[in-house]
């Protein structure tokens, strides 16, 4: 069984016998909590956190080492503005999973209100460190390139 948690308060509701939160009083429906449940965003590995962090950089290196081999000419301001647009969705959406696997670590529930600072921390880390992959892996390919 799924443990379900206040929407209101984070509070574990486990093996209550009436649909009324013990903490803050607030009253509520397990199916519609469970759905809540449901539609959350999952917890996620390190792992996975990793393949994400890589993918963006390694696909940037390729295609600067091609661009390196066959000039640089189709290598434009779109072309950089739709890496840097990759790589803000990519970071957005692993953020999301990050603060609600912070949450659920420290007890909490996976669809409880994210806390914005925890989700703009992981937003921040993810960006900068994908960047500083994709940065070192251009510059690694142009070196090779040439």
């Amino acid at each position: 069984m799924t443990n379900l948690y206040c929407p209101n308060c984070d509070y574990n509701l486990a093996g209550l016998l009436e649909n009324r939160c013990p903490e803050c009083g607030t009253t509520f429906d397990p199916t519609e909590l469970l759905k809540l449940t449901a539609a959350s965003p999952k917890p996620i590995s390190v792992s996975i956190v990793i393949l994400h962090l890589i993918w963006p950089a390694a696909v940037f290196t390729l295609l600067i080492y091609v661009a390196g081999i066959t000039g640089l000419e189709w290598l434009n301001g779109t072309f950089v503005i739709s890496l840097i647009v990759i790589l803000f969705v990519n970071a957005a959406v692993i953020a999301r999973r990050v603060a609600a696997t912070s949450s659920v670590r420290r007890g909490g529930s996976p669809y409880h209100r994210s806390n914005p600072a925890s989700f703009f921390r992981a937003m921040v880390g993810l960006v900068l460190m994908q960047t500083l992959l994709a940065l070192t892996g251009c510059y690694a390919a142009l070196k090779f390139a040439y």
